[in-house]
C-alpha cells in the first residue's frame, strides 16, 4: 500500500486508488509485464499489500528466488523470507525504459512493419502533423522519409548516429559524380574541388582549387601540388562553370 499526506491527514490506498483520487506519481523507470515471473527474475512492487513480516513498498524491485511460493505465481525473494503475492508484482522486462523521443533526436527503426525505410535504420524525427502516426522521420541524407508510431522506434547511440552520418556523407558525395554522369571520385581538368582535410601544403580544410592534369590511377595535380581524390569534394564541375 502506499501512503500520502495532506494537510496534517494520511491517505492510504494502492497507487491505482490513489491515482484515482488525483493525486499523482512520477512514472516508473522501468518496462514491467503483468504474468507470473520465474527464478532469477526481477518484479516490480506496483501493489504492495503486507501482511506480518512484510517489508516491501511500492516501487521496490526484488528478484525471486521461488515460484508458487503460498499459492499458484505467488513467489519469494532475496530481500525478505516472506512471500510476494501475484497481484502484488510486474515483472521487470529488457532495460529500463527509454526516455520519450522528441523532433530533433536520432532514433533507430526497430519495426520490419515499414514501406521505404528498414528495420535498423537510423533516423532523424520530426513531428508529424497527422493524426495517425506520432513522427514523420528521414534518413540522414533526405533521400528517403516515412511516418512511424513512437513504439515503431527506439534511441540510437552516439556511435549509430555518427556511423550513420558517415555513410550519409558519402552517399551524398556519390551521388554528385552519378547524378552528373561520371564514375565515383572521377574528376576531370578544369573541375574545382573543395578540401574536406588537410593536404600537407598550403592548402587546408576548406579551402577550393582547379584541378589540373589527372592521372590514370585518378590523383591529380592542382596548383603545382599533388592531390588525391579522397582529399576533397566537388564544388563545381568543369562543365558547368560559367567562366568557361
Amino acid at each position: 500500500m502506499a501512503k500520502i499526506t495532506q494537510d496534517g491527514i494520511t491517505i492510504e490506498g494502492s497507487v491505482e486508488e490513489l491515482r484515482e483520487m488525483g493525486f499523482e506519481f512520477e512514472q516508473s523507470e522501468y518496462k514491467t509485464e503483468k504474468r507470473p515471473a520465474k527464478v532469477g527474475e526481477r518484479i516490480l512492487i506496483t501493489k504492495a499489500d503486507r501482511i506480518d513480516g512484510q517489508t516491501h513498498e511500492d516501487g521496490d524491485v526484488l528478484t525471486v528466488t521461488e515460484t508458487h511460493a503460498c499459492a499458484r505465481n505467488d513467489v519469494h525473494v532475496a530481500e525478505q523470507p516472506e512471500f510476494i503475492d501475484f497481484k502484488e508484482y510486474e515483472v521487470i522486462v529488457g532495460k529500463d525504459r527509454q526516455p520519450e523521443l522528441k523532433p530533433g533526436d536520432y532514433a533507430k527503426v526497430i519495426t520490419e512493419e515499414t514501406e521505404k525505410l528498414r528495420k535498423g535504420d537510423i533516423v532523424k524525427v520530426t513531428k508529424n502533423a497527422g493524426r495517425a502516426y506520432d513522427f514523420r522521420c528521414y534518413l540522414l541524407d533526405d533521400s528517403e522519409d516515412e511516418l512511424f508510431h513512437a513504439g515503431d522506434l527506439t534511441p540510437a547511440t552516439d556511435e549509430e548516429v555518427a556511423e550513420a552520418k558517415r555513410k550519409a556523407a558519402e552517399h551524398r558525395r556519390e551521388k554528385i559524380f552519378t547524378d552528373a554522369g561520371r564514375k565515383v571520385d572521377e574528376y576531370r581538368e578544369g573541375d574545382v574541388v573543395r578540401f574536406t582535410e588537410s593536404t600537407g601544403s598550403e592548402y587546408g580544410e576548406g579551402d577550393t582549387a582547379i584541378v589540373g592534369e589527372v592521372m590514370s590511377d585518378g590523383d591529380f595535380h592542382f596548383d603545382g601540388y599533388h592531390g588525391e581524390p579522397s582529399w576533397c569534394v566537388p564544388v563545381v564541375f568543369v562543365e558547368n562553370r560559367l567562366d568557361n
